[in-house]
């Protein structure tokens, strides 16, 4: 973590063993989830910055990928690959896990799964999926999972959407 006000050198903020990626913040800025595999496998954490602790939120099969929060600090989401694949949510603390979207072997890009965005109200997700031929469609999907659509059905390249402030407009 590096403070750009004071322009002081970087602090680590973990100490596992492993690799530790992707990480995103919580909307309040007291949180960090990211991915770390200190056991061999990659898993979702989320460390809080009051404390410092790590911990896992996310330890079934399977290896997560691109966690990101939910702008109400409710949920986390996030690709997760294997015969189990696809996009899932889960409460920030673990509980309520749920697939959304069935992919296997889907994780962050290139492997197959792309960006990962809520709406600016938590209701739902915007994702990208590789198609063949490398184009990736952005797709929507509320948290229920019973509405998936696509957004851009066109073989272009799009992942990395952005909501207007409203949420009524995606770029």
């Amino acid at each position: 973590l590096v403070n750009l006000v004071r322009n002081e050198p970087a602090r680590r903020l973990t100490h596992s063993p492993g690799r530790e990626h992707d990480v995103s913040w919580s909307k309040d800025g007291k949180s960090l989830y990211y991915i770390a595999n200190a056991d061999g496998a990659d898993r979702v954490h989320r460390l809080t910055l009051d404390d410092g602790v790590g911990r896992v939120v996310w330890s079934a099969p399977g290896a997560a990928s691109c966690p990101r929060p939910s702008p109400d600090g409710a949920w986390v989401a996030f690709w997760l690959d294997g015969d189990w694949g696809g996009l899932y949510v889960c409460r920030t603390d673990g509980s309520a896990p749920r697939r959304l979207t069935h992919a296997p072997g889907a994780r962050s890009w290139p492997y197959g799964g792309g960006a990962i965005l809520w709406a600016p109200d938590s209701s739902r997700l915007v994702y990208g999926v590789r198609r063949p031929g490398n184009s990736v469609n952005l797709w929507t999907i509320s948290l229920n999972g019973d509405d998936a659509m696509n957004l851009t059905a066109l073989a272009a390249g799009h992942w990395l959407p952005v909501f207007a402030p409203n949420g009524r407009y995606l770029l």
